[in-house]
């Protein structure tokens, strides 16, 4: 289904919007955004519950980003523990809590896929987690319930392999399904009515779509390309394949929300940005995204020219066919090599420039791994 939306004008250069260059100029800023935290309930998409914590490929993680005591870790914590984390969020000054319900494994006892949750969770062996919500409405904070859809999925395809999207020459991908295969989604329509059947109090639901910069050359994305235009999809070049595989994901992504509001109308409805494929293909999806779903636009480190520029860019970009955008920002992951005192002007600083394009909240990425000081000094409230 498309959305009775005009597209923005682009070009072959720079994207633009009414006739004018995207630059990374921002207007002035209209009024202070909420501030949100993004919070994994278990270990996400960091490492496997089998793999050590001191394990983590630094490719990925720096030592500085997670820590080898498991008390630091959001798996190990009971339901006090969990209070007083809400607490210290609210403190800060959050409204809103994204908590990301799945990821690598389930961080919650599973009927429909026991094999895959994470066994030394606290959640898993002694459960907590109404009680935390229960916790969260009484002290005014907001919980939105995160789900990575396809993809963070790792343990899940070391269960289900045939789910896995396809590379070029055949092997399968490890860390994401193929949202056209049918049986990957009903994994999600499991995971997400699971958990939404399980637990109440949520304000809203995020889902991530998956971070995957290449298009499936599964059977199930050529049956599904041959059955909607009678063609080949073989025959489609480099560019058309992607972006049609991107189109067909924000397909199915919206039937999950689709499938959310049959369920209840009055939840939020939220998804974030891939910003290195929707750069180029967002003319393409955004009519298929429903409009009135927010979107979360992410970038972490430090704020420097270029990427002063390119953020102003995307927040046009994600901004010109209507959907309310908020903006991600990190208070660990990323921003390790800023000191204190850096990383909290440099979120001062980006927060005033995002809130310009009309950002309303803020969102401060956390992760699984807690460190206090760390995040007081980086949860910077909006001005």
């Amino acid at each position: 289904m498309k959305y009775d939306r005009k597209p923005c004008p682009s070009s072959p250069g720079m994207p633009v919007l009414q006739g004018r260059p995207l630059s990374g100029n921002a207007p002035s800023p209209k009024r202070a955004a909420r501030l949100s935290h993004y919070l994994f309930l278990g270990r996400g998409d960091y490492l496997l519950s089998d793999v050590p914590l001191d394990r983590i490929d630094p490719k990925w993680r720096r030592a500085a980003e997670v820590s080898a005591d498991p008390a630091d870790w959001s798996f190990s914590w009971n339901l006090d523990a969990w209070r007083r984390k809400l607490d210290a969020l609210k403190s800060l000054g959050a409204e809103r809590l994204y908590l990301v319900m799945n990821g690598f494994e389930l961080p919650y006892p599973s009927r429909k896929h026991p094999q895959l949750v994470e066994p030394d969770h606290v959640n898993v062996t002694h459960e907590f987690l109404q009680s935390a919500l229960d916790h969260a409405a009484r002290i005014g904070l907001e919980v939105v319930a995160g789900f990575s859809t396809t993809g963070h999925c790792d343990r899940a395809l070391q269960v289900y392999p045939d789910l896995a999207g396809v590379h070029a020459d055949g092997q399968r991908w490890k860390c994401a399904m193929c949202h056209n295969h049918p049986q990957a989604q009903l994994f999600v329509f499991d995971v997400l009515d699971e958990v939404l059947d399980r637990y109440q109090g949520f304000s809203g639901v995020f889902l991530h779509p998956p971070e995957v910069g290449e298009y499936c050359h599964c059977i199930h994305c050529a049956k599904t390309y041959r059955s909607e235009t009678g063609r080949d999809l073989a025959e489609q070049d480099e560019a058309g394949r992607m972006s049609w595989f991107w189109q067909t994901g924000m397909t199915f992504l919206s039937s999950l929300y689709d499938r959310i509001r049959a369920r209840n109308a009055h939840l939020d409805l939220y998804s974030c940005t891939i910003p290195g494929v929707w750069r180029r293909h967002f003319d393409a999806i955004a009519p298929l995204l429903p409009p009135d779903i927010k979107l979360i636009h992410w970038r972490y480190g430090r704020f420097d020219d270029a990427a002063r520029n390119q953020l102003g860019s995307d927040l046009r970009l994600f901004t010109a066919h209507g959907h309310r955008v908020s903006f991600a920002n990190s208070v660990i992951f990323a921003c390790s090599s800023m000191t204190d005192a850096e990383l909290r002007e440099n979120n001062r600083v980006v927060n005033r420039f995002v809130q310009g394009f009309g950002v309303d909240e803020i969102v401060y990425f956390v992760g699984p791994v807690w460190k206090q000081e760390r995040i007081a000094a980086g949860s910077v409230s909006p001005e």
